[in-house]
């Protein structure tokens, strides 16, 4: 499991669809469709009821994706720690004499 394919399922999820999902992620269907697959296999339980039009997620999915959507915003979290610390904050004094 990476986090491409934790977009991918969000995406997916966002847009009830895979074909407007993958032109969302710039990729094609077969290789959206293949990546969420493979996610499935891994965690053992389908995400998505593609007998439904528009898609929808299974019960275990829309847990699933929670918690995607949580991994996915700590990720972001931890991408912004390296910039925080660059940043220059506080207060500076400065006097002039004449």
């Amino acid at each position: 499991m990476n986090f491409q394919q934790l977009n991918y399922a969000i995406a997916v999820s966002r847009k009830g669809h895979f074909g407007h999902a993958a032109d969302d992620c710039d990729i094609t269907q077969a290789t959206l469709s293949g990546m969420i697959k493979k996610l499935e296999e891994e965690i053992g339980f389908e995400i998505f009821d593609r007998s439904l039009h528009p898609i929808a997620s299974t019960d275990k999915g829309k847990e699933f994706l929670k918690l995607a959507e949580d991994i996915l915003e700590l990720q972001e979290e931890i991408l912004t720690i390296n910039k925080q610390q660059n940043k220059l904050e506080g207060s500076i004094r400065l006097g002039i004499i004449p």
